[in-house]
């Protein structure tokens, strides 16, 4: 197999479980397989879904992976562009409701005319 090679540390008692593992599953023939198998499992659940906000950088959260299954799928049958489309709504819809955004805009004119009256 081609690839970069890496190096890792690992206690006996590891290395124990990974070969005792590696025994009761025939169709994983070694270590670095098991290493292999198991990274980009555990990038894939707990990888989490990235999106931009408000060019601010970026916001990591995790998915479980059978709600991302459902948002990909919404995405593949045309109801959403993409998933971050997906996450805005739903953001928007929990943090922007009628009300809050009525009194965030009150908010925002009262402190514009408290700014007047200070000059």
């Amino acid at each position: 197999m081609e690839g970069e090679r890496i190096s890792l540390r690992l206690e006996n008692e590891d290395l124990e479980l990974i070969d005792g593992f590696i025994e009761g599953h025939p169709e994983i023939s070694n270590r670095s397989q098991l290493a292999r198998i198991a990274l980009r499992a555990f990038i894939d659940r707990d990888g989490g879904t990235r999106i931009e906000i408000s060019g601010k950088g970026q916001l990591t959260i995790n998915v479980p992976p059978a709600i991302r299954n459902v948002m990909e799928g919404m995405v593949e049958d045309g109801y959403y562009n993409t998933v971050e489309d997906i996450i805005g709504e739903c953001l928007r819809r929990e943090f922007v409701s009628r009300e809050n955004l009525n009194k965030v805009k009150d908010d925002l004119f009262h402190k514009g005319r408290q700014a007047l009256a200070n000059l």
